[in-house]
C-alpha cells in the first residue's frame, strides 16, 4: 500500500526504508508496511527466474553451437580402370554400384575426390558437393580405359592419405576398389598406414572386394592386412547397399 496523502496529495506518512530489504519500507506515522515500486527493468523479476533465463540462454548457446560443428566427410574413391578391370562385366558393376551410392548418400558441404588407377594415376582435387546430381553425372561417365593390365594402386592409397591430411576439417570415408589381376601391386605397410590414419580421424576404411581373385589371393591378403585395424570394413556383396550404409553410419555417429 501507499502512504496515506493530504488534500493536496502530499504525503503525510514518515517513509522510513527498511535497513536489511531494499524493496521493503514503512510509515512510522500509520505503522504500515509495504513493498517499493522498482523502476529498473528486473523489477518483475527474482533471482531464481534469472537464473532459469541464464542456464535456458547457456543451453541454446550449446545447442546452436554443436550445430555449427558437425563435421563434413571427405569422400575417396579409389578406382580400378585397368583393362582387366573394365572388361569384367561384375567389377564394372561393382565400380558403378560404388559410385552410385557415394551419390546416394553425400550432402552439400562434404567433400569428393576420385583417384583411378592403373599402370598410371590419373586424380581430381577433393571439392566441394553442391548437390547429388552433380555426383551422378560423375556415375553416368564412362571410364576412360587404360591400354594396360597392371594396377599400381600404392600410389594412388598415399594420395588419398595426403588428401586427408589437407583436409583436416573432415571426416574422411575412403572406398578401395581394385581389381586383382596378374600385375597388381601390393603393399601391406603403406595400406596399413592409410587405415590407421583414417581411423585417427574417426573415418571408415571400406575394402571393396576384387571380383576375381586372380593367382595371388588378393582378397585373402587385403583382409589378412586389414583385418585388426579398426574402422575398416569390407564389402563384398550388394555393394550399392554396403557403400551407402557405411557413410550413412559414419554420418550418424558424428551428430
Amino acid at each position: 500500500m501507499d502512504c496515506i496523502r493530504d488534500r493536496k496529495g502530499k504525503k503525510i506518512c514518515n517513509i522510513v526504508s527498511h535497513p536489511d530489504k531494499d524493496f521493503e519500507a514503512f510509515c512510522t506515522e500509520c505503522k504500515t508496511r509495504f513493498t517499493k515500486k522498482r523502476d529498473d527493468i528486473w523489477g518483475d523479476f527474482d533471482i531464481v527466474s534469472l537464473v532459469i533465463l541464464v542456464v535456458a540462454f547457456l543451453f541454446l548457446v550449446s545447442v546452436l553451437g554443436g550445430c555449427q560443428k558437425q563435421s563434413k566427410l571427405l569422400l575417396i574413391r579409389i578406382s580400378d580402370v585397368s583393362a582387366s578391370a573394365l572388361n569384367n562385366p561384375e567389377q564394372t558393376k561393382a565400380l558403378k554400384d560404388a559410385c552410385f551410392a557415394i551419390a546416394d548418400a553425400s550432402k552439400p558441404g562434404d567433400k569428393q575426390a576420385l583417384i583411378q588407377v592403373s599402370e598410371n594415376l590419373t586424380a581430381t582435387d577433393p571439392s566441394v558437393v553442391k548437390d547429388q546430381e552433380q555426383l551422378y553425372a560423375l556415375c553416368h561417365q564412362k571410364p576412360v580405359q587404360s591400354k594396360g593390365q597392371g594396377t599400381f594402386v600404392c600410389d594412388a592409397i598415399n594420395l588419398s592419405g595426403e588428401m586427408i591430411d589437407r583436409h583436416s576439417e573432415t571426416i574422411p570415408l575412403v572406398v578401395l576398389q581394385v581389381q586383382a589381376n596378374e600385375r597388381e601391386d601390393f603393399c601391406p605397410e603403406t595400406l596399413t598406414n592409410l587405415a590407421k590414419k583414417v581411423s585417427s580421424r574417426n573415418g571408415t576404411l571400406l575394402v571393396v572386394g576384387s571380383t576375381n581373385d586372380g593367382n595371388t589371393e588378393f582378397n585373402s591378403n587385403l583382409w589378412e592386412t586389414l583385418k585388426d585395424v579398426q574402422n575398416t570394413e569390407f564389402c563384398n556383396q550388394n555393394i550399392r547397399h554396403c557403400v551407402k550404409d557405411s557413410i550413412l553410419n559414419l554420418r550418424s555417429n558424428q551428430e
